[in-house]
This record gives C-alpha cells, structure tokens and sequence, in this order.
C-alpha cells in the first residue's frame, strides 16, 4: 500500500462510487469550504497503482500558523479493514504533521446501531461498535454518544427509505395527521418554484426570519450564493420557495363557499319537508360552520392580498441531491404564514422528485437523538417522523491528535469561546 496525494479526477471518481459516498465527501464542498478560509487537501491509499482508500482533508490555520484539520463524513474507506485502516491512519499523521497540523477530526458516515421510527434499538440488526474499539485502538479520542448536536455534523438523523416504492405506498406509510397536511397543501393555491441565482435573495430574507425566530445566527447571503454557484453545475444544490397565490386562493374559498351555500338551500328545502328530521338538521348545522369558516378566510385572505400583494413567499428549503439520496439541508418559514402547512408541500415536492430519480434515501437530516415528548425539540423530530422517516444513529465524532500541548490549548480557547456565547446569547 501508498500513501499518495489524488488528482481532482481520481478522487471524484473513487468518491462517486464507493459506499460511503456522501456530499461532504465531494470536490465541490471542499471548493465551498474555501470560501470560508479552509484549504482541500485530496490523499488517499493506493495497492497495485488502484486507489483503496481516499478522503478530502480541510485545514485551516489557527495559533500563528498551525492548522486545525477536519474531515467531514470521511474516510471513504473499508473501516472494517482494520490493517489498512490502520496504515492509512499512521500516514495521515505523518501528512498532518508535516502540515503543521495539530490534531485531525472526523466524523465517519457509518450507523453506529440500527433503529426503527421511534429510536429504538432494532435487535439483529447493523452494529458497528467495533469500528468505535477500532479507531479508539488507533487512538482516536470519541467524543461519546451525545444526543444534542454539540457536534459539528449531526450525529442523530432522521432517513426515510425511497427504495422500491411509489407516492401511493409513501403518503400510505406517513401517519395520518401528516398525510392530511400534505393532501390539504395539494388543495392550497400554492406555487412551488425552485429559485435560480437571482432569487436567491427571497430564500435569504426567509432564512434572515427563521433565525431570529429560532434564535440562531443564519448564515450571509454570499454562502448561499456561492452554494449555489459551485454545487448547481453538478446538479447537487435544489432551492425551492412555497408561495401563495392570493388571487387564485380567493377565488377557490369563493368558490367553495358558493358550493356550500347551494348545500344549504338545498337543505333548507328538504327541511320544510321533513322538518324533524335529524339527519338535515345536523347536516345544516356543519354546512353553517362551514360557511362561517369560508367567510372568515375569505376576509383574512383580502386582508393578506392587501398586505402583501397577489403574491407571497411562504417558506423555503436548501436540498443537495448527491449520490443515493436526497438531504433536506436548511430550511426556514414566515411565522405567519404556518396555517398553510408549507414545509409539508416542500417536503413532498422533493419527495416525488427522488422517486422520480432514483434516489434511494431522503434525509430529513439532523434530530436531537432525545424521543421524549418534554424535549424542547421534540416537535422537529416528530414533524420528520410523520413522514415515516427511520431514525440513524452514526458512530459519532473523533480526534487523532498530533501535538498534545496544542491540541489542550485549543480544546481550553474553544471551551472559553462556546462558554462567551452562551452568555451573550442569555
């Protein structure tokens, strides 16, 4: 075996089609990552001049010109290989190293233990605990099974399985509440449009919303921008906005309540008929609610027209398509807006999209890993899990430090830095 840099083209190729194959392990978001500061490193392992292993490196400076090195969702690797496993560990310190590097942290996608949809522990199912002795062998330092994400990927995901199924068996699987959110969605005047460049300013201002509602820092519009300037070439980045068409949503609530009224003069005369009889009395009674409903969105809806105009922006999501599966990445939605369940429409939209394309999974992305209801947050995994989305647990965060005084120092000015803004977040 080699220890050997990659060209941009042997790496993306061995990427594409190993198993481990995911978006952070691509060329494209290590080009993002250095709009941020960090640099790309592409090395790997190579027997009989065939690559066997690989993974892209980001390194950035800190402490007068040592780096920090990470590497995201990698190694693309045979973990169960623990020889070569080994052997590519002992050169990346030797890469680090040289590279004035002070510790190397990863964060491998690999399910630690198989669980079902409410987070338990499925028995003879995939158990990857040996790969955690493997790399603590090699002496990697885990950072434990957290269930908040205190980590720098989320550790607990929430993945519903596309595989051999159509839109019949996937709204059948959802549990009832959230079928009839997204069927209500599907009678809704709503447009579903996936922004390009120019618009992405729309998605933005929903983000800008969002985390002043959910109280976190969102990120500038240059990030998006450059996302969708480097990822959209490969077809991996998909930006969708849900509006409301006000004119076209009038229209159909004046309509229904034509519909309705007809109902209730047609019930009015079989009422002076039979006028005992309980059947038409009931059914009255929930046509005049019906009617009374109708009048107050139809006087709420004039009032959004007048507000907002004849169109309005309702929520937005960021999905990278790479790969076997679809990512639901960032997503945010107008306050005021909730009554018109958008996140269940963009949800779905993207879900036909990946049985359309043959994706294998989508990934509803990061949960808490806490299933009980007093969880503060419960109501994001509860919202996934309406889509009959399993639960992932990865094996979790580890550092192979290269310099132990330097690794302390900056394990010491990271704790002081995090413990700053918890307070100036109180």
């Amino acid at each position: 075996m080699k220890f050997t840099i990659l060209s941009e083209d042997e790496f993306r190729t061995f990427a594409a089609n190993h198993p481990l194959s995911n978006f952070h392990q691509t060329i494209e978001w290590g080009l993002l990552k250095e709009k941020t500061g960090w640099h790309m490193h592409l090395v790997g392992l190579k027997k009989d001049n065939h690559i066997i292993a690989a993974t892209m490196l980001l390194s950035n400076k800190i402490l007068g010109g040592l780096n920090i090195f990470y590497c995201p969702r990698g190694f693309l690797i045979d973990f169960n290989d623990y020889e070569t496993l080994s052997f590519f560990t002992k050169e990346l310190k030797k890469y680090i190293s040289k590279n004035k590097g002070i510790f190397l942290k990863i964060d491998p996608y690999i399910i630690h233990k198989e669980r079902d949809i409410n987070g338990n522990i499925i028995g003879n199912g995939i158990d990857n605990s040996h790969i955690i002795s493997y790399l603590k062998k090699l002496k990697y330092r885990h950072y434990g099974f957290n269930i908040y994400n205190e980590t720098l990927q989320p550790r607990w995901l929430s993945v519903l399985s596309l595989e051999n199924k159509d839109e019949q068996q996937i709204l059948k699987e959802m549990d009832c509440q959230t079928r009839q959110n997204v069927n209500r969605t599907l009678k809704l005047a709503l447009d579903v449009e996936e922004l390009d460049y120019d618009n992405i300013d729309r998605y933005k201002n929903i983000m800008l919303h969002t985390s002043q509602r959910r109280h976190f820092v969102d990120r500038p519009l240059k990030y998006y921008q450059d996302m969708y300037s480097i990822l959209k070439p490969k077809d991996m980045i998909k930006i969708l906005i849900v509006s409301l068409d006000t004119d076209k949503y009038l229209k159909k609530l004046e309509q229904q309540l034509g519909e309705a009224i007809q109902i209730k003069n047609d019930l009015e005369n079989q009422l002076a008929i039979t006028p005992n009889s309980y059947k038409f009395n009931n059914r009255l009674k929930e046509i005049n609610t019906n009617i009374n409903n109708l009048n107050t969105k139809i006087k709420d809806a004039i009032a959004l027209k007048n507000k907002y105009g004849s169109h309005i922006d309702l929520a937005g999501s960021m999905f990278i398509t790479y790969g076997p599966e679809i990512v639901y990445l960032y997503s945010g939605a107008y306050n005021e807006f909730m009554k018109f369940n958008a996140q269940y429409r963009l949800q779905w939209e993207m879900i036909k999209y990946g049985l359309e394309n043959n994706f294998k999974n989508y990934n509803f992305y990061g949960i808490t890993g806490d299933f009980s209801n007093e969880n503060e947050q419960y109501g994001i995994y509860a919202f996934k899990k309406g889509f009959n989305a399993n639960v992932v647990e990865l094996i979790g965060e580890f550092d192979l430090v290269i310099n132990n005084w330097y690794y302390s120092l900056y394990k010491f000015l990271f704790w002081g830095y995090k413990l700053l803004k918890k307070i100036i977040k109180r």
